[in-house]
């Protein structure tokens, strides 16, 4: 594996992560993950915005299976949000992550990453808006939770977080479903909000994911 991509995946899942079962759970790594706020985005961006550059310059195409092509949807779904911040950069290589989660999903290499990494496939999905890959990662994350309750005992507690994704997934399709788009980010990307947009985002009816 390239080296590049081992730090990426030792950082996101843990150092230990290729002894981490399909139960897996790591409450400690939650705020990193979904928390972090400026301090892990400036650790990220110090260990890895060079490589997210590469990334963005066109590099690293060659991360195209398991946990190498694992560590690039990482990298141009996840860090890129932590490296790029409050700027259009940071949804530059959305469609990226997503036509590298997909070609894993559509070719069945995905179901060789144990469920707690495979969460982070699906995360791409969750990030488009584009109504079918919303419809997408519903599914995906509702096969996942069926998957996890087959595992001997139940899957849990992996088969609860795969429901709780699937839910949250369910609220990213409502947005797409509606209004085309994540109204949240059109004032970082200099699009204009409709009337109905901005009364939304003001009240708090449309959520800012």
């Amino acid at each position: 594996m390239d080296p590049k991509a081992q730090a990426v995946l030792e950082y996101w899942l843990g150092e230990d992560y290729r002894s981490h079962s399909p139960h897996f759970q790591d409450k400690e790594r939650v705020k990193l993950w979904f928390g972090g706020g400026e301090a892990v985005d400036k650790e990220v961006k110090e260990r890895f915005g060079a490589i997210v550059e590469e990334a963005t310059s066109g590099g690293l195409r060659h991360w195209k299976r398991g946990y190498e092509a694992l560590a690039g949807v990482i990298l141009r779904d996840q860090f890129t949000r932590n490296v790029f911040r409050g700027t259009p950069r940071m949804f530059s290589l959305d469609q990226e992550a997503l036509s590298l989660a997909k070609s894993l999903v559509e070719s069945g290499e995905a179901g060789q990453i144990i469920p707690p990494h495979r969460v982070w496939l699906y995360m791409a999905y969750m990030h488009s808006e584009v109504l079918q890959d919303q419809q997408d990662c519903v599914r995906l994350f509702q096969e996942l939770e069926a998957e996890c309750r087959r595992l001997p005992g139940g899957g849990e507690p992996m088969a609860s977080r795969a429901a709780d994704n699937a839910r949250f997934a369910i609220a990213h399709e409502s947005v797409i479903s509606k209004w085309g788009r994540f109204p949240h980010r059109n004032a970082v990307l200099g699009r204009q909000s409709t009337a109905e947009e901005a009364a939304g985002l003001q009240d708090g009816s449309i959520p800012r994911f």
